[in-house]
């Protein structure tokens, strides 16, 4: 026996949650599980719930989002959730343009307390990126990054990383033209910073994105576009 809740309908962030919820009152510590969904969200409105400071005219597009929350209700700091987001196209702005980002999935595990992003990742044209690690209550990251190139594209990488101050040594994935770099990211949700260099020399992301995708033209081969 115990309590149930279906087919609940919330509008949210410009679309709809749809989900279902149960406890279980009759076993110890009432055990409770939660499943949601939803679709067609504006993903700048909810980049904006994030925090006050969070810059969210630099998103646009609509994404889709699934969780599930199980715990007990005797023990709410034993909870788990996980949340999976996702988005067939999102338009990022870079300076006085803007980049087409496809592909768009992240995984958030909320483990007694802690935020951790599980796996995110994301495709421009012949780049790759995915990252892991954890987010803090305070809307700090500490997330270790993989940037994946096509070959034809490690020049103007190379273009652009000489405009950021520093450069790139790429691997090559075994038997493949696909090539990597891993690099930190840090600083906070509103200003990610990213060591892309590995020298301890945290740069915002917003600025090396436009050296790389303007000032040396990968925005022509990404689907991005300039001025």
């Amino acid at each position: 026996m115990g309590i149930e809740i279906r087919d609940v309908e919330l509008p949210f962030d410009g679309g709809v949650v749809r989900g279902n919820a149960k406890v279980e009152t009759t076993r110890p510590g009432n055990p409770f599980t939660a499943e949601f969904s939803a679709g067609d969200i504006d993903l700048s409105a909810l980049v904006g719930d994030l925090g006050d400071d969070v810059p969210v005219e630099l998103l646009s597009g609509e994404g889709r989002a699934k969780v599930r929350i199980q715990g007990l209700a005797a023990a709410p700091g034993d909870t788990r959730a996980r949340i999976a987001i996702s988005a067939s196209e999102v338009r990022v702005k870079i300076a006085d343009g803007e980049m087409a980002v496809t592909d768009v999935e992240a995984m958030i595990d909320l483990v007694r307390g802690n935020l951790l992003l599980s796996e995110a990742g994301a495709r421009t044209g012949g780049l790759w990126i995915k990252s892991s690690g954890r987010l803090g209550r305070d809307g700090g990251l500490d997330l270790i990054a993989r940037l994946y190139a096509a070959g034809d594209l490690r020049g103007a990488i190379g273009r652009g990383a000489a405009n950021a101050g520093g450069e790139v040594s790429f691997r090559r994935l075994p038997e493949t033209e696909w090539y990597y770099h891993d690099f930190r990211v840090g600083g906070s949700i509103a200003q990610p910073l990213a060591d892309f260099w590995n020298r301890g020399e945290a740069m915002p992301i917003t600025s090396l994105l436009r050296k790389f995708f303007q000032d040396a033209g990968l925005a022509d081969v990404t689907g991005g576009t300039g001025e």
